[in-house]
């Protein structure tokens, strides 16, 4: 892992860490409430490159809309109109279990760190192996937090904080979260291992 001074101010893991073998738990449980399983789920990427279910939805959308309705990537929705601020309520099936926890443990800290609520899009996202997307900034989304699910130790972050320094850096599924500032710093992701890999992503609107 190379994370140099300069870089550790747009990535870097956040003070509070998780409960992994709970998370796995609850969102296995979670996937069971919404009339899926994890390996439903992970069984898109046959025919995907990502697989992906919202966890905070718009106000008005019913049944399953309020997870598979705008869950695809941010440049699609914005083209539609649609913000991440825009969702502001999160998964009733949620209730009672520990994934839920977490989003008051990430608020908190946002709260904390940034002096304004966390209101924004989460999703779970699987994406499959051999797969790279392409080195870009995000200028829409100032705040980003993910969360490892499951990994490999060939899925590998770039990061290029100033020109001609790439930095790279795998993040484990250790309960460890990762806060980023997509809008700052130059990054991609590539999956160069042959295993699937899943993550929670927490993608501020403000």
């Amino acid at each position: 892992m190379n994370i140099t001074d300069s870089f550790s101010k747009f990535c870097h893991p956040i003070d509070e860490k998780i409960d992994i073998i709970k998370l796995n738990e609850s969102i296995a449980e979670l996937l069971i409430r919404l009339g899926t399983s994890v390996q439903e789920f992970v069984g898109r990427l046959n025919n995907n490159t990502a697989a992906t279910i919202n966890l905070t939805n718009m106000p008005g959308l019913e049944g399953r809309e309020r997870w598979e309705k705008w869950a695809g990537n941010h440049q699609s929705n914005t083209a539609a109109g649609i913000s991440e601020v825009n969702f502001t309520e999160r998964l009733l099936e949620m209730e009672g279990l520990y994934i839920g926890e977490v989003f008051d443990i990430l608020g908190a800290t946002h709260l904390a760190s940034f002096g304004t609520p966390f209101t924004g899009r989460c999703r779970i996202i699987c994406s499959r192996p051999q797969y790279c997307y392409k080195i870009h900034n995000d200028k829409h989304t100032p705040h980003r937090y993910h969360i490892p699910v499951f990994t490999n130790e060939n899925v590998l972050w770039l990061f290029e904080d100033t020109p001609r320094n790439i930095n790279i850096v795998h993040m484990p599924a250790d309960g460890r979260i990762w806060y980023l500032n997509p809008v700052d710093v130059k990054h991609t992701l590539i999956n160069i291992g042959g295993g699937n890999r899943m993550h929670l992503l927490f993608t501020s609107g403000i």
